[in-house]
């Protein structure tokens, strides 16, 4: 079987999800990185024939923000402005440079270090209608076929390698997810951060596993699989694989 594959470039950071009420209020583009998406595929869907593909027969794939982004499509449909009456026209003003120089991640308020994900998709009524888990349990999503797995492990690559003792797990947890209940962060050290989960590696420190697997689980394993997997489970099908 031959397969034609298109891969594509779309805009990230503050270009991609810059959202506030001022944007709301413009009525600026919300979720750009989403329509970045969304305008490729319609090329593909005009132009893939002239590459022997078939415009009826599209699968697309992708790893982690990029299976993200085919969940929502499912569904789908620091600048120095801060003080100013309307930072919505003083970006606007700024010339690229000045934008990209400050397009990296700050703290949320309360916490001490800078999210992984500071920015994020945002409901605007047509595209994003609603949170996902919501439009997921209403049914409100295209049914078309689907395969949905997990990396194993994934957690490691984003947790800091010299994490060593429960205090430091728990700020890189609460930098993260700044509204976390101090009750819900007891359970995840009752959980995952006990000294018997602790585990010697040549170089990182003895709590980087352990909390590489509690935010592995929270961020992708657990929010993701448990709403996914069981809205499917009716259409399932079981697959043997040749050896």
């Amino acid at each position: 079987m031959s397969i034609v594959v298109v891969t594509f470039n779309y805009r990230v950071g503050l270009y991609r999800f810059l959202a506030s009420t001022e944007v709301q209020e413009e009525h600026a583009s919300l979720n750009n990185g989403l329509k970045d998406q969304i305008k490729a595929l319609h090329w593909v869907q005009e132009h893939i024939g002239k590459f022997d593909g078939d415009p009826n027969h599209a699968v697309l794939g992708g790893d982690s923000v990029g299976a993200a982004s085919i969940t929502l499509l499912l569904k789908a449909y620091r600048t120095g402005c801060a003080g100013n009456s309307d930072t919505l026209a003083c970006l606007r003003a700024l010339d690229t440079a000045s934008l990209q120089r400050e397009n990296f991640n700050i703290p949320y308020p309360n916490a001490q270090e800078p999210p992984l994900y500071l920015y994020g998709p945002t409901i605007d009524g047509s595209l994003v209608e609603d949170y996902t888990y919501r439009l997921f349990e209403e049914d409100r999503f295209i049914k078309a076929p689907v395969i949905f797995g997990d990396d194993t492990n994934k957690g490691t690559i984003f947790v800091p390698r010299n994490v060593s003792s429960v205090e430091e797990a728990d700020m890189f947890l609460v930098d993260q997810y700044p509204d976390l209940l101090k009750s819900r962060l007891e359970q995840v050290n009752s959980w995952y951060l006990t000294k018997d989960k602790t585990k010697t590696f040549r170089d990182p420190g003895p709590y980087w596993r352990s909390t590489s697997d509690a935010y592995g689980e929270i961020r992708y394993t657990c929010a993701r699989n448990l709403s996914i997997f069981s809205l499917f489970q009716s259409s399932r099908k079981e697959l043997e694989l040749p050896v």
